[in-house]
């Protein structure tokens, strides 16, 4: 999809994206067989690969000069999904069945008939926006395959990171230390919704002082955090763990707008 997307816009992926992801997610719990499930799951996949290369490469052309800032905005929605879908999917299924989990269809059906009426706009501020050339802070550097590398590489331990811990914190807190579900549910919550914070503050900072200090200072804070998370009891639990979670995802917005700079003839394949 990103290099289609690059050859030509096509902001009707915005909202069939989203529409293909949520049913989707509704087929899922229906699923007659362990085959259905697969591939219902595989459609909910080609929906999220449909939209994201073409939601990004929007955000950039319409963010203009503050890119990280705009990707960082962009972002808050995924992460504020990543962080409640799965409670709003054990809510559905323990009140209505498993069948309750296609309630979920709902607010992708409503954000998809909310892109509809925008896409004109969208597809005149990317074709105005790519168009022209743009000097950015990655127009210097030599190599860009190895450079662009190296971000992958970052984004991998970032993604590594997180979602280890994410799986760690149920499994100490529970399986460890005995702790009531509601108390893990908690703090894989405030875990997991601080990354809407880090995305909102980390794309301005990374704007004002540079993407690539914004990065190296957020992977030497991750360090200090973790062990203060590990040692940490009471109320200071949670706090640490808002700061991680925080830290670990307030750099999402600017390896994207990093790798687009890169490529700029290339936005939605390197995203």
């Amino acid at each position: 999809f990103g290099y289609v997307t690059d050859r030509r816009p096509f902001p009707i992926l915005l909202p069939l994206g989203c529409a293909i992801s949520g049913v989707g997610i509704a087929l899922v719990p229906l699923s007659p067989s362990f085959g259905w499930l697969v591939a219902f799951v595989m459609f909910t996949g080609l929906g999220t690969a449909a939209f994201h290369p073409e939601g990004f490469k929007a955000t950039a052309c319409i963010a203009s000069e503050r890119r990280a800032t705009g990707m960082s905005f962009f972002s808050v929605g995924g992460n504020l999904g990543f962080a409640i879908g799965s409670p709003a999917a054990i809510f559905l299924v323990s009140t209505y069945g498993l069948p309750g989990a296609s309630g979920l269809l709902l607010p992708t059906a409503v954000a998809a008939m909310l892109f509809l009426p925008a896409l004109p706009i969208l597809r005149r501020r990317i074709e105005s926006a790519t168009s022209v050339p743009r000097k950015n802070a990655m127009s210097g550097v030599d190599r860009p395959l190895y450079a662009v590398t190296l971000i992958i590489l970052i984004v991998v331990l970032r993604s590594w990171t997180q979602l280890g811990l994410a799986t760690y914190i149920p499994f100490l807190y529970k399986a460890q230390l005995s702790s009531d579900p509601a108390y893990v549910a908690t703090l894989l919550f405030f875990f997991l919704g601080s990354g809407t914070v880090g995305t909102v503050v980390g794309g301005p900072l990374a704007d004002r002082f540079g993407h690539r200090r914004l990065l190296f200072f957020s992977i030497v804070l991750q360090i200090p955090l973790i062990f203060l998370f590990l040692r940490s009891s009471g109320a200071l639990v949670f706090v640490s763990a808002a700061l991680l979670g925080g830290t670990i995802v307030s750099t999402f917005s600017v390896t994207i707008v990093m790798a687009q700079e890169l490529f700029p003839k290339r936005m939605a394949t390197a995203s």
